[in-house]
Formats: C-alpha cells, structure tokens, sequence
C-alpha cells in the first residue's frame, strides 16, 4: 500500500502529477544546498543542477513507473513549468520557499 500524497500542476493546459520528498531526500536537499550556499563564491551552478534533481525527485515519487531525470526534464519542460513544479513540490515537502526563488534567471 503506498502512503504516497500526490497532486496536479497545471500551468496553461499542461497538468504533471507530483508528489513531497521523503524525509530523507529532503534532509539530503538541505544539506546539499546549505554546502552551496556556503561555499566562497557561493556554488549556484550545483545549487541549480540540485533544484532539477530536487524536481525530478517529486516527480519520481508520484510517477514511479516514468522515470525523470534531469536530463528529460530540461529537455520536455520550460523553466516556468519547472519553477511551478519545484514551488509545490517544496510546499507539499514541508520546507519554507523564499518569495520570488526561481531556478535560474
């Protein structure tokens, strides 16, 4: 039986099912991002390559049988539909979003 929660995106017609991150993917996010963010300049082409993977992980989670990588997904999705996704993922996740917080420019 799986517990998985799961919910529908939808931007302009497109709907993608996602689902929150396990404790422990979104434990390993964090620390991922905070050794980012640290780092001396901050190292914000890792921390992008960790928000697609982050994003693929909620997909992965509710579609199991249709694996995402970020490879796929940069190449069937536009940044405004990504952004849309990794905005509910992290809200069904549990972790706090700052305003305006995107992928990339």
């Amino acid at each position: 039986m799986s517990f998985t929660r799961k919910k529908k995106v939808e931007l302009d017609g497109v709907a993608i099912t996602v689902a929150p991150l396990t404790c422990g993917q979104a434990d390993n996010f964090l620390s991922v991002q905070a050794e980012c963010l640290a780092a001396q300049p901050p190292d914000m082409k890792r921390l992008e390559r960790e928000y697609y993977a982050f994003v693929c992980d909620g997909y992965n989670n509710a579609n199991p049988d249709d694996k995402m990588t970020v490879e796929r997904l940069k190449a069937e999705l536009d940044k405004v539909m990504i952004n849309e996704l990794l905005k509910e993922i992290k809200s069904m996740s549990g972790l706090a979003d700052k305003q305006g917080e995107t992928i990339a420019p």
